[in-house]
């Protein structure tokens, strides 16, 4: 498998508009600067053609790049409202979360809009697709008591809430199980599919403090990225055993990925004074690997492509 490149969304403190900055593997000085069409980018996602998708909450649009492109090959902007999360499905179909209370759908390649929901969402911070194609959208932020997970099929839309408490971030396991991770109440949550109440959860007992974003490895464990204790926290595959935390050079940790050799990367929005870093860590490791500080200005989401 060839390797691919690292792909930083920089929110960047100390400016307006923003980049997404490219990294070769191996590498901490960026092979690319995307700043055309970027203007507060807030998330990415590649479809499977590994073209770039970026959500620029003041841009209120969502810019498309072909492979390794620094101009927008398409602007995506019918009926947003401050878009804050982007998602595709295995057919191309583009999903927007609008802090305006609304997730947007564009058809593949046209990226006409087909669709605009507005029941059961509130602040769709997070987007999320399981295997058979289901949307799930996390509705945090919002007025306390609110706060929900909303799955949408062909049937129509369910809501849960049993659990959930400002939800930050989800991901799914091998088995199609839901990660809920609840920044409000220091909790990960975990549902059955097609569940709405949690069959388990890990709680303050467990190390999660604050939780912001969630991964899994190639083995199945269970990464989560703690902003209240500036930690990684390691959770074996299903047990959800404590394993290892990584602390090393991690400061308001906000996400996480894993690159094709399975290297953990995470993206830490730093201090208020800080523009932050990237880290990177070995398989099984704790200490870092790499830290990636040029191009770097308030990383908020990562990706991995060409």
């Amino acid at each position: 498998m060839t390797a691919k490149n690292l792909y930083v969304a920089n929110l960047s403190a100390f400016s307006s508009s923003g980049s997404i900055t490219v990294y070769e593997p191996g590498t901490s000085t960026p092979l690319r600067t995307i700043s055309s069409g970027i203007s507060y980018p807030t998330g990415l996602a590649f479809d499977s053609s590994e073209n770039l998708y970026v959500a620029n909450f003041a841009g209120n649009a969502v810019t498309v790049y072909a492979p390794g492109a620094t101009k927008p090959s398409h602007t995506i902007s019918a009926g947003m409202d401050g878009p804050i999360s982007v998602a595709l499905d295995s057919t191309g179909k583009v999903f927007v979360g609008n802090k305006g209370a609304t997730v947007t759908v564009y058809a593949p390649k046209s990226y006409k809009l087909i669709a605009t929901v507005t029941n059961c969402i509130r602040f769709p911070g997070a987007l999320a697709l399981d295997k058979s194609g289901n949307l799930y959208v996390a509705n945090g932020e919002g007025v306390p008591g609110k706060w929900s997970v909303c799955m949408f099929s062909g049937d129509g839309y369910r809501a849960i809430t049993d659990g959930i408490n400002d939800p930050y971030a989800m991901a799914f396991d091998s088995a199609g199980n839901l990660y809920v991770a609840n920044f409000g109440s220091n909790a990960v949550t975990v549902y059955h599919p097609g569940a709405s109440k949690p069959f388990t959860s890990l709680g303050s007992k467990d190390a999660v403090s604050e939780p912001d974003a969630l991964a899994f490895d190639g083995s199945g464990n269970l990464y989560v990225a703690n902003t209240g204790s500036n930690a990684i926290t390691v959770y074996a595959k299903t047990s959800l055993k404590l394993i290892r935390s990584i602390k090393d050079e991690v400061d308001v940790p906000v996400g996480l990925a894993f690159g094709s050799s399975g290297y953990l990367n995470v993206a830490n929005f730093g201090k208020p004074s800080s523009t932050g870093s990237v880290t990177e860590y070995a398989p099984g490791k704790t200490i870092v690997n790499r830290t990636i500080t040029k191009g770097v200005d308030g990383p908020v989401a990562l990706g991995f492509g060409p």
